[in-house]
């Protein structure tokens, strides 16, 4: 099945399909790898900042909650955006929100 935003009409009526699909492939990867370092790096520093600010466990504990709480207050609004404006703008404001 060809998808008409990343093929390309030639003169005689045909499609021909573009390498376009690759970039935004590359693109996804980049972007689903940098969130996934960042949600395990405060998995491996949580040990070194409870040490170095004299935290309990209970107290290092609500800072990873915190943090990921962020994540759980983000999806829901993210997704209705997504579908309200479709998934390439979504993906180009995330990156756009995330890169600021």
């Amino acid at each position: 099945m060809l998808i008409p935003s990343v093929d390309r009409v030639i003169e005689n009526g045909s499609t021909k399909r573009t390498n376009f699909r690759w970039a935004v492939m590359g693109m996804i990867f980049v972007m689903f790898t940098i969130s996934f370092a960042d949600r395990a790096n405060i998995g491996a520093l949580l040990p070194v900042i409870t040490k170095e600010f004299s935290l309990t466990n209970f107290q290092a504990g609500a800072i990873a909650s915190f943090f990921f709480l962020g994540y759980l207050i983000t999806q829901i609004p993210g997704g209705l955006l997504a579908s309200k404006y479709g998934t390439r703008s979504g993906l180009i404001n995330s990156v756009a929100v995330r890169l600021a």
